[in-house]
């Protein structure tokens, strides 16, 4: 009986831990994609950057409880995983900051720092210059997250599958 018991515990863990990770990979996904329609947008100075990173925040709002979990969870099968995810993570937080100085500065000075509404030319003046100072990098730093958590989503099938063999035994 306490052996049965002690195999439900370790079945609904690995539940968890399916939950956890796929969730993880799915808002990071979620948040990558966002970040890479603002970086790779050469007229994002006419939206609201207020509301391309609000939408950002949200999701990296619950990205950041459902990191947590799924590190706590893979630390359990595979730390050298759990350490790639955690350092995963940490790069998704960095390449929302290093977007958001991005649009700040290719939005061009507020509105209360000119005395007259910029025109197109200006504001591309402003966007490519953003660019030049922190925009390819938030462009390189996208292309890295997304590679590493699409290589970590590969190596973490392996135990995946071994986790769900061993619900269904």
């Amino acid at each position: 009986m306490f052996r049965r018991i002690i195999q439900q515990i370790e079945k609904k863990r690995a539940q968890r831990f399916l939950s956890s990770i796929h969730d993880w990979y799915r808002s990071c996904k979620s948040v990558i994609k966002v970040i890479n329609g603002a970086v790779n947008n050469p007229h994002i100075y006419q939206d609201d950057i207020g509301a391309i990173l609000d939408q950002a925040d949200r999701k990296l709002f619950s990205f950041r409880n459902e990191a947590s979990d799924a590190h706590r969870s893979l630390r359990r099968y595979d730390a050298s995983l759990a350490q790639r995810l955690d350092k995963a993570s940490k790069k998704v937080f960095r390449l929302r900051n290093i977007t958001a100085r991005f649009l700040i500065r290719a939005q061009g000075p507020g509105p209360f720092a000119i005395k007259q509404p910029l025109d197109e030319n200006q504001m591309s003046v402003y966007y490519y210059r953003a660019l030049g100072e922190v925009g390819y990098d938030a462009r390189a730093l996208y292309e890295e997250v997304n590679r590493e958590v699409d290589s970590l989503w590969r190596d973490l099938q392996a135990i995946i599958v071994q986790v769900k063999r061993n619900i269904n035994q």
